[in-house]
């Protein structure tokens, strides 16, 4: 894991494409922009969490709709 100091108005790259600016500080929050091409997503871990997990429950459930157990078959 890499760690880097910035201040306020102070930025890092990421790739030739992606800039993450310090914008403001208070306290323990710390306020960021993230300049990006439309093409990449940026989503809040939380939020990227809660949609990977939904996806591997609906990929679990067309699964189980491909291939019911033999007991249900007629």
């Amino acid at each position: 894991m890499l760690f880097i100091t910035r201040r306020v108005g102070q930025s890092l790259m990421l790739g030739d494409e992606i800039e993450i600016v310090v914008e403001e500080v208070r306290g323990r929050t710390v306020k960021l922009s993230v300049r990006h091409p439309a093409s990449v997503q940026v989503l809040r871990r939380e939020l990227w969490e809660k949609i990977r997990a939904e996806n591997i429950e609906a990929v679990a459930s067309m699964e189980l709709l491909d291939h019911p157990d033999s007991d249900d078959q007629r």
